[in-house]
């Protein structure tokens, strides 16, 4: 199987993308997973043609929330007859990280300029424990990316 995962950039070359696509070749026995981060830079429409000749698509969900490019990859996916899975990143940090069928549609949909706001929170927020960390010498969880 090989499935196409749709994840925010802020995820990208972190401890939280290596445990979901350690996740999704579990759960899924996807044997091929096509990491939008491996093709930065280049061409987008290649993208779409990767995700086209994808099985599957998986999302990720951050905090109950679709980014902008996540929910629209998903979307598309829906209109090829793909099968399409969402990877939850819960705001509470005591769940864990789920992988759940469909589009939770509860979930918020953030368009492209929320998605720019909702990134530069979560950045000024892991700045501010990286600035206390340095200061106070607090250690971070080692697995917490967002």
């Amino acid at each position: 199987m090989k499935v196409y995962f749709s994840h925010p950039s802020l995820a990208y070359h972190t401890p939280t993308e290596e445990y979901a696509i350690r996740l999704i070749k579990e759960e899924l026995g996807a044997k091929s997973i096509i990491n939008p981060y491996d093709y930065r830079g280049k061409d987008k429409k290649r993208l779409g043609t990767f995700l086209e000749s994808s099985d599957a698509v998986v999302g990720m969900s951050v905090y109950e929330t679709y980014p902008y490019i996540v929910w629209n990859d998903l979307e598309f996916a829906q209109t090829l007859h793909k099968d399409v899975y969402t990877l939850t990143f819960p705001s509470d940090h005591n769940e864990k990280i789920e992988l759940i069928e469909g589009i939770v549609d509860e979930f918020a949909f953030l368009d492209a300029h929320e998605t720019d706001e909702f990134y530069n929170k979560i950045l000024k927020r892991q700045s501010k424990g990286l600035l206390s960390t340095l200061l106070f010498g607090k250690l971070a969880k080692k697995d917490n990316v967002f």
